[in-house]
């Protein structure tokens, strides 16, 4: 049985691990989860011991910087806080990153994968009830991007953490651009959750 649960409130992809994502208004899914998601990360050898990926939660100045892709076959762009440009491959950005970003005597590399380069699991959703109420309870605006997820829900059900119940389902999200095999789907298309 399919029912409808809510829709897509925002989509977001970040293409370099640990760096600000873009906001979407459509995406792909893959085998791997959301095309160009995650797929980039750097390496440090200050890192702590068995986690050698530079991420936001141990360099929070990671965050100032953003990146963006233009197409699936691209290279993402990088953006940094002075609002500098570089192609996330290229020796002028590692070198910014060793200047302005790397602890002191650390030598940084990037890495690459097909599949995401994540924590956990390679989509990641949460809806606007939960970020609204652990906003009030924390007494901040909290930024959707916060979380670091792909895919923000405006659930029907509008009760904080709704969206665990969505654990073991199956969702079919967006509508199909041109037929119901496709894997694309738009922001603001309504779901289906299939128990």
């Amino acid at each position: 049985m399919t029912r409808r649960i809510g829709r897509i409130a925002a989509l977001w992809r970040y293409p370099v691990k640990g760096m600000r994502g873009e906001s979407l208004t459509a995406a792909t899914l893959d085998q791997y989860g959301l095309t160009g998601d995650r797929r980039y990360a750097f390496t440090s050898t200050a890192a702590p011991l068995g986690a050698p990926l530079l991420a936001s939660r141990e360099r929070t100045a990671l965050l100032r910087y953003s990146a963006t892709l233009h197409s699936p076959d691209a290279l993402p762009v990088v953006t940094t806080p002075i609002g500098e440009r570089f192609p996330v491959d290229s020796a002028a950005l590692l070198a910014f990153l060793h200047e302005h970003l790397a602890a002191t005597g650390a030598t940084l590399a990037l890495q690459h994968s097909v599949k995401p380069i994540t924590d956990v699991r390679p989509v990641a959703l949460h809806s606007l009830a939960t970020l609204q109420t652990l906003s009030q309870e924390l007494t901040e605006a909290l930024d959707p991007q916060r979380f670091r997820s792909n895919i923000v829900l405006e659930l029907d059900d509008s009760q904080p953490f709704a969206e665990d119940a969505l654990a073991g389902h199956f969702l079919r999200l967006g509508l199909p651009p041109s037929s119901a095999s496709a894997s694309a789907f738009r922001a603001a298309a309504s779901f289906r959750s299939t128990p």
